[in-house]
This record gives structure tokens, C-alpha cells and sequence, in this order.
């Protein structure tokens, strides 16, 4: 074959390639502007239809409908969603259709119980927390999803998703006509007939924050959901019995009253505020103060342990999972426990910070053995320890440890991953330990230590064979047998 033949022939198959690269890049832009003008799959010359997929793959929305309004797709669009309630729970039914993949579904929801018992077309769903708010994430096509809501005195209304526009509330199986649901997409279970003698309402979370220190402190965090006139209230039950109030901070006009409650100057909306309190005496047990006024939650405390102080343990109340509560963000990193009226929050202290321990103790004697043909040195070392908590002894690498024993009992040597040092676990107060070990170093410089800890004492006994001498040692703290010594 000549080269103006291959030449050819080259050339054809570039521009082979170029022209499928610009069909390619036309099909692109066709489907990429589908949210203009979409084209139907006929369309398509039959020479792209194998790259179609290709184009797409980005495309996630490409079968979401088109919002008018605002011109952009809509991947999930609501039905009606009935909700039911009784005195004892808040139950809701919808129908959700859904034009993607993987697709987050908000969930109805009160900011005091979680939902509870859900189902996606009959079947039990995993409900995941976004920004504190239920959620599944569906497939895509149509669902049925149910669930239920726990319900107490103080629950006013219940959280809708953002898109859905028909409701249907049914109140003791009595349908209610033209259910309240304001521009927030809550919808009010109580239907109250508006006057101007109306007070509003108020809705009040507490939660409060163990510290762990001496003196023992408790911070206290109040929610408010406020609507009608402004107005004053005194809350009680604030501060614990015994405590003493140090700091109140909020946005709002407020004080603590001799008689500790707190007194303030409510507007519609949703506040905060937060009371910092400490107690002067050594406390091991705390309780829940008695008060008058009726709080939207079961109280949960959490804890902030200080392990510069002490550790302890908590006893008498139930752990909880803090990411399934409403606490303050912030405090969802800490311990949490639920605490009822006739609950005793008792403090066990395990043990002082190892500042406040007494320090470790190690004494050493040793042995040193030296070969006949001054090869190394075979090492017997006897080592008294005082731990105050469980450790580990190694030896360093200029010793090659051999057998140890603790209290007469031969112990396992081990290692660590990713380290070679071999040592031993020192599990109680008081320990006797006896060690061999060789030594192949500089036999004029063995090691004085030779294990990862410091010791109060280092005596030392140098044993030389026949037709070995000592000529002289330094840093000794004692005059030796040496020959300069003399």
C-alpha cells in the first residue's frame, strides 16, 4: 500500500470522527434544552439514538414536569393529605408521585414527638432526619405513606411539607371544614374562632445542661412559641432546688423573682432564652424541680463532663438518642437522658483526673551479665511499680525482651500494630516485675534504662567473666570497683 493511500484513508476516518463529534454535540444541545422545547424520540436521526442514554446521564430532572411560575421542574408533586386526630396521637395518609430517583420526601411533623410508625406502600421505612425534620428518600414512581404522630395537651399544630395544597382534618372522625393552615404550611388541630379577647398562645420547651466541675452548674434552655398580644408570664420551675441563678440571656425583657421563677415579656414569634445557675455544695443526686406550669416536652438533660475534674457515671434516669429529640442543636453532641418526676439523677464518680492522681512510680534493680567473648550483655532486671491506672511498660529497641513475669505469674509479651516495641499490660496498683533481655550494643555504653518509663531509682550490678576488668565508669552517682576508682 503506497502512503498517499494510507494518507487517504487516515484523513477519512478523522473526518469520520469529527463528523459523528458534531452530531453528538448537536444531540446535546437539542436535549440539554428540553426545558424549552423538548423533541421527541422520533426525532432523533436513527445514527444518534445509541448516544442518547450518554447525553442524559447528567440529566436528573429531564422527567420532572416544568413549574410554571418559576420555570423549574418539579420532581415531587403531593396529593391530598388526610390527617386524623384523637387525644392520643395524629395520624396522616398521603399520596406522593415522584419523577426521580432517590427523591427526599418530607414527612408531616411536630417539633415535640417524633413520627412514628411509618409505612410506604405498607411496608415499614427507614425515616431519616434533615435539619431535625422526617424524611424518606423514594424511588421513583407513585406512594402511598402513612405514619403516625404521639399527641399530648400542649401539641397545637402539626408541620406540613411545603408543596402540598389540598388537606382534609378529620377531628373524632368528624370532618373539619376549612382546616386552618397558615403561610408557613402549619396546620392548627385546635379550630378556635377568632375575637379580639383572644389571648394567643404559647407553647414552652425546657431542656437543661448538666456541667460536670466543681461547683457543680446547670444551664437551662427555654423555647417559645408565642402568638397573640404581647404580654407578661412567669414561668416556674427554671432552676433546680438549691441552685443559685448567675446569668439569664435572651432577646426578650426578662428577670429572675426572689422566688426564682422567671418572669417575661412575651411577643408573637419564637424565642430563646437560657438561665445559668450553679450549686455551691458537693452534689451527688439532682431531681427535677415541682412547678405549676405545664411544659410542652418531657424534660431531657444532658451532660458536659469535664475530664480534667473526674470522670463519672450516670445513674437512675434513661439514656436517649440525642439526634431523635429537639434539643438544641449544639447540645445533641452530648449525653443525653430522659428525665421524669419521680426520677434521681445520681452522679457516680469513678475516679479523679490523672492530674489530681498520685503519679506513677517505678524503682528499678538490674543485673548486667556480660559474654564471655564481650559479645553483649544478657540483662535481669527486677522492677517494683506503683500505677494508679491500667498501663503499659515497653521496652525500647536497644533491648530485645525475652520473658517477663508480674507477681511470680508468667506474662504475655505483645506488641502494638505498627509498633515493634514488646511490653506488657500493668493492670494492678502494686506490681513485682522480672525481665531478661539481651543486649548487642556498644558493650562500653549499656543502656542505664532501656524501658519507656522513667524511674525514681536505677541500681545497677555489672557481672564480668574471667580475664575481664573493669577500667573505669561515669554517671554513677556511687564510687565503684573500677580500676581508676582505686
Amino acid at each position: 500500500m503506497s502512503i498517499d493511500t494510507m494518507n487517504f484513508k487516515n484523513s477519512n476516518k478523522k473526518g469520520h470522527l469529527i463528523l459523528n463529534f458534531f452530531h453528538v454535540f448537536i444531540f446535546s444541545i437539542l436535549l440539554f434544552t428540553n426545558y424549552l422545547q423538548a423533541i421527541e424520540e422520533s426525532q432523533i436521526p436513527p445514527t444518534l439514538l445509541e448516544w442518547k442514554d450518554w447525553v442524559l446521564d447528567d440529566v436528573k430532572d429531564r422527567e420532572c414536569p416544568i413549574e410554571y411560575q418559576s420555570g423549574q421542574p418539579q420532581c415531587s408533586w403531593f396529593n391530598t393529605i388526610s390527617v386524623s386526630t384523637d387525644s392520643q396521637k395524629v395520624n396522616f395518609d398521603m399520596n406522593v408521585t415522584l419523577y426521580r430517583d432517590k427523591t427526599e420526601v418530607e414527612l408531616p411533623y411536630s417539633h415535640l414527638n417524633w413520627v412514628e410508625s411509618v409505612l410506604v406502600d405498607n411496608k415499614k421505612a427507614v425515616v431519616l432526619q434533615r435539619d431535625s425534620e422526617p424524611m424518606v428518600i423514594l424511588s421513583k414512581g407513585q406512594h402511598h405513606i402513612s405514619g403516625s404522630i404521639p399527641r399530648n395537651s400542649n401539641l397545637k399544630y402539626l408541620q406540613l411539607p411545603t408543596n402540598i395544597a389540598l388537606v382534609e382534618l378529620y377531628k373524632d372522625n368528624q370532618k373539619i371544614i376549612s382546616p386552618k393552615i397558615d403561610n408557613q404550611s402549619k396546620l392548627w388541630l385546635e379550630q378556635k374562632a377568632s375575637s379580639g379577647e383572644e389571648k394567643g398562645t404559647l407553647v414552652v420547651s425546657i431542656y437543661r445542661k448538666v456541667i460536670d466541675a466543681h461547683p457543680l452548674r446547670m444551664q437551662t434552655y427555654l423555647h417559645f412559641r408565642v402568638s397573640g398580644k404581647m404580654r407578661w408570664v412567669a414561668l416556674d420551675g427554671v432552676v433546680l432546688d438549691g441552685f443559685l441563678p448567675t446569668a439569664i440571656k435572651s432577646s426578650l425583657t426578662s428577670t429572675i423573682t426572689t422566688d426564682k421563677k422567671l418572669k417575661i415579656e412575651l411577643k408573637a414569634g419564637e424565642w430563646i432564652a437560657t438561665i445559668d445557675s450553679y450549686n455551691p455544695n458537693n452534689l451527688s443526686t439532682l431531681q427535677k424541680p415541682k412547678h405549676k406550669f405545664i411544659y410542652a416536652n418531657e424534660e431531657i438533660w444532658t451532660l458536659q463532663t469535664n475530664p480534667n475534674y473526674r470522670t463519672i457515671k450516670i445513674e437512675g434516669v434513661m439514656s436517649i438518642d440525642p439526634s431523635q429529640t429537639t434539643l438544641p442543636k449544639k447540645w445533641k453532641r452530648l449525653p443525653s437522658y430522659l428525665v421524669k418526676d419521680s426520677d434521681t439523677f445520681n452522679i457516680k464518680e469513678l475516679y479523679k483526673s490523672i492530674k489530681q492522681q498520685p503519679k506513677n512510680e517505678f524503682n528499678l534493680r538490674r543485673d548486667l551479665w556480660l559474654d564471655f567473648d564481650g559479645g553483649g550483655y544478657t540483662i535481669s532486671d527486677k522492677i517494683e511499680s506503683k500505677i494508679s491506672q491500667i498501663r503499659r511498660l515497653e521496652a525500647t529497641n536497644l533491648l530485645d525482651l525475652a520473658s517477663v513475669s508480674i507477681n511470680n505469674k508468667p506474662t504475655l509479651i505483645t506488641t502494638i500494630a505498627q509498633s515493634s516495641q514488646k511490653g506488657v499490660e500493668l493492670r494492678a496498683k502494686n506490681s513485682n516485675i522480672e525481665a531478661s533481655s539481651r543486649y548487642s550494643g556498644d558493650i562500653t555504653n549499656p543502656p542505664a534504662n532501656g524501658w519507656n518509663e522513667k524511674f525514681k531509682s536505677i541500681y545497677t550490678t555489672l557481672n564480668l567473666p574471667p580475664a575481664w576488668g573493669l577500667f573505669a565508669t561515669f554517671g554513677s552517682d556511687n564510687k565503684t570497683n573500677a580500676w581508676v576508682d582505686k
